[in-house]
């Protein structure tokens, strides 16, 4: 299925977070630069944040990701992801992510696993420049 791509208000994303309770999932919620979603129906079933690094503006990072989990494996996650290789096509990225996020980003989009943590999270980086 093709996933359609929507911006959103931070305070909707911040509240469906906190709502299905990401944060059960080590997903660190927290304000971000930009937020993008995906609807079924109207109903809104995933969404993540996209920030631009302070220091370096061609740097970006990729946060607080998080899919209902009835909508998960269809392929939201990569949707997301294709939507900001494309948006953003020559900054380098980071991502913090669980090891099925890992997966997607090294397969489909040259993401390097540089480290990995206790709690399973792991950080991916593409160097594009």
């Amino acid at each position: 299925m093709d996933w359609k791509i929507v911006t959103i208000k931070q305070d909707d994303a911040l509240k469906f977070l906190h709502d299905n309770h990401a944060d059960r999932e080590v997903i660190f919620i927290r304000p971000c630069d930009e937020w993008i979603a995906v609807y079924d129906n109207n109903i809104l079933v995933g969404v993540t944040g996209i920030n631009h690094k302070k220091a370096d503006d061609s740097l970006m990072s990729v946060d607080c990701t998080y899919v209902c989990k009835n909508y998960r494996a269809r392929g939201i996650l990569k949707a997301f992801y294709a939507y900001i290789m494309n948006k953003f096509p020559d900054s380098d990225f980071v991502i913090y992510c669980r090891p099925i996020a890992a997966h997607v980003v090294k397969k489909y989009y040259g993401f390097h696993v540089t480290q990995t943590w206790a709690n399973g999270t792991e950080k991916c980086v593409l160097r594009r420049r």
